[in-house]
């Protein structure tokens, strides 16, 4: 069982500027050949023509643990672009730059958002194997989605998400 959809989760490609100079490469996977593209190891964004891709040598993929790390690679020039969910990788790139480990004026490449590659909804999940012990769970989802309807109709779950990214 899950709640109403909270947000979007917007799988999006970031490349290092210099991969756009030439070409805006709009078209994903196409116009992504031949380039190296990083990922967090598991994860399965792309579609299915970009694993094809991957699979018939047109694409090369690099897998690290984890957001920070594939975002260090593209910034030093180790990797060509890294697909991820977009809040993920602003919120990380605002960290590390907080931290000092993200500095485009500081010699690491700038990293720019490249095209969207999936959207998907958000939720909540409930367990549903909880055997009686949240005996309060019914009456709480009804409120807990009453509530997050109201604050996504006012805009206030678009503001406290915009309130991160900046």
């Amino acid at each position: 069982p899950y709640s109403v959809p909270i947000l979007d989760e917007k799988a999006v490609v970031f490349c290092r500027e210099d991969i756009f100079k030439d070409n805006s490469r709009p078209n994903w996977p196409n116009d992504y050949y031949d380039l190296v593209i990083g990922n967090n190891a598991g994860y399965a964004y792309g579609g299915d023509k970009f694993w094809n891709s991957v699979k018939e040598g047109k694409i090369k993929i690099e897998e690290t643990t984890h957001t920070d790390g594939n975002l260090l690679k593209l910034a030093n020039k180790r990797i060509d672009c890294y697909m991820n969910e977009r809040m993920a990788v602003l919120l990380s790139l605002k960290k590390m730059a907080k931290e000092g480990k993200y500095d485009p004026a500081g010699g690491n490449s700038k990293i720019v958002e490249g095209p969207l590659i999936s959207k998907e909804k958000a939720y909540l999940a409930y367990t549903d194997r909880d055997g009686g012990k949240f005996y309060f769970k019914e009456d709480f989802v009804k409120k807990f989605d009453t509530i997050l309807s109201e604050l996504i109709q006012r805009g206030e779950v678009q503001k406290i998400v915009e309130s991160y990214l900046k």
